[in-house]
């Protein structure tokens, strides 16, 4: 409990419903934070494999999200057998070669869409479609 009422603390948890199960009270938490990026203070503590490892959660997280979308039909190997008007999904693995000034503009752009349509609010009339979003920014090898 002791890890959790920290995270809940730190925002990185929120509650989102407590029920009372037998002489009990269950919690049901939910991911606060938007997203999640090693500080520099735990890449100094855990180094280079706690960085790998924070890459393989997220992968794995990523991975493990689109499971029951995939097995109920909501992503297809083409869009057009889901719904026509809604593009539902988009995985790409791109090569770009930037330099230092572009790289750093296109990690603020992400950041900047995350938090714009992170922040949204949505009304009844206009609907809500729940959506994951994964990215990884990272250089392939040794700048020359």
């Amino acid at each position: 409990y002791h890890h959790i009422n920290q995270m809940l603390d730190h925002g990185l948890l929120v509650l989102v419903e407590e029920r009372p199960k037998g002489a009990m009270t269950e919690r049901v938490f939910g991911v606060g934070g938007k997203a999640i990026r090693p500080s520099a203070a735990f890449r100094e503590r855990y180094g280079i494999e706690g960085q790998a490892e924070v890459a393989r959660l997220a992968f794995r997280m990523a991975e493990t999200q689109m499971t029951a979308p995939i097995a109920d039909g909501l992503i297809g190997a083409d869009p057009l057998e889901v719904d026509a008007d809604l593009r539902q999904v988009s995985i790409a693995l791109a090569s770009l070669r930037l330099d230092r000034e572009d790289l750093n503009a296109l990690i603020e752009d992400i950041d900047e869409l995350v938090r714009k349509y992170g922040e949204m609010e949505y009304d009844g009339r206009r609907g809500s479609i729940p959506v994951g979003f994964f990215h990884a920014v990272y250089p392939r090898d040794t700048p020359r």
